[in-house]
């Protein structure tokens, strides 16, 4: 999990036939009604800083449950129309209405706990410092405002984070990681 790097790795664990989750293509969604980053061409999901990263973790965990009306709506073609619902937490995610965007999120959390429950091991990437911060629910965005035509602009503010909050939020996420899986090796880059 993390940034295109993590991406990377996976293309080159899976081009040596090691199996690498959580298994993307297994995410439910009909591309009539959702928009899900960049799949099913590539299967990979991108959370660039420790906070995305983090919130990820606990979402997949249960420890963090998103709220039902905590998504943006914005103006953005779309194969159903101008009006989409975005989820503010993970990149690319943009829905018909507010249901659908519930179920792809169900969708996704589900598909990453099974690969989280089958990891004989974790690979975290992590990349920029710089994040944009939901005022209305204080969690990192997974994406700087306006990317892909989505929201953020005025929902969010620019947090340039320090050494000792990403430091917090990566043994956070280790320590999540080993409540789980105590002796499961853990790979963190930067």
């Amino acid at each position: 999990m993390g940034s295109c790097f993590a991406q990377e790795i996976r293309r080159a664990l899976t081009s040596r036939q090691i199996a690498c989750v959580p298994s993307y293509r297994y995410i439910s969604f009909d591309p009539t009604q959702a928009i899900v980053d960049e799949l099913p061409r590539q299967e990979h999901m991108n959370f660039y800083n420790t906070f995305t990263v983090r919130l990820q973790v606990e979402q997949m965990l249960g420890l963090w449950d998103q709220a039902h009306d905590d998504w943006w709506q914005v103006k953005k073609r779309a194969p159903w129309g101008p009006i989409c619902f975005q989820d503010p937490y993970r990149r690319g995610i943009f829905a018909k209405s507010p249901q659908v965007l519930r179920e792809v999120i169900e969708s996704i959390n589900g598909e990453m706990r099974v690969g989280f429950d089958a990891a004989t091991a974790s690979i975290f990437t992590f990349g920029m410092t710089e994040v944009f911060i939901n005022k209305s629910s204080g969690k990192a965005a997974a994406q700087k405002p306006l990317y892909r035509g989505g929201g953020g602009m005025q929902e969010t503010t620019l947090h340039v984070s320090g050494f000792q909050e990403n430091y917090a939020n990566v043994m956070a996420t280790v320590d999540m990681v080993r409540q789980h899986k105590p002796d499961a090796p853990i790979i963190l880059t930067v």
